[in-house]
């Protein structure tokens, strides 16, 4: 099953046409990307243990019709659909959740939480047609140590080119 999960976590990554504004690392050169990608936290400051979210906005960026695909419903899973890095002060990253584990292919414990199954939305996003989501970045790395931190998250356009969004600063307080 868990294999299953993984293969199916790959392909929407693969697959989904979330994308990045600030930088595009493309295997074939002047090719552009399907999508821009920006980010922007709902709250610049948040208290420790409480949700971190951040606002992922998606753009078309082609002349033509992408396919999109996203976590269903608002059924919490967004975090599945973009690669997310987060830095602190210093620059190192926060400890992995579960979850963060499990998408990392780190060693999981017998107690780990991490869903069977998504449910995903299939659609058509036409030419600068944006589409909003929001991300609970928490339910990746451990956050609830007070700190500053900055995130970025990207994926990859069917042209297997990397857009990274923007980066967001968000300071965790006691």
């Amino acid at each position: 099953m868990r294999v299953l999960w993984r293969l199916l976590l790959v392909a929407a990554i693969f697959l989904n046409t979330h994308g990045g504004v600030a930088q595009v690392k493309a295997k074939t050169s002047g090719s552009s990307p399907d999508f821009s990608l920006h980010i922007g936290p709902p709250r610049q400051v948040v208290k420790a243990g409480s949700p971190v979210q951040i606002e992922v906005n998606v753009v078309n960026a082609t002349d033509h019709k992408i396919w999109f695909s996203a976590a269903k419903g608002g059924k919490g899973w967004s975090e599945l659909t973009y690669s997310v890095t987060i830095r602190d002060a210093q620059g190192s990253s926060p400890p992995l959740t579960r979850l963060g584990r499990a998408l990392t292919g780190e060693f999981l414990r017998s107690d780990d939480e991490v869903p069977n199954s998504v449910d995903h939305v299939f659609a058509d996003l036409e030419t600068g047609e944006s589409a909003p989501d929001v991300m609970t970045v928490s339910k990746i790395y451990d956050l609830s140590r007070p700190g500053s931190y900055v995130v970025t998250i990207s994926g990859a356009d069917t042209k297997d080119a990397w857009v990274y969004s923007n980066t967001v600063s968000i300071k965790v307080i006691p």
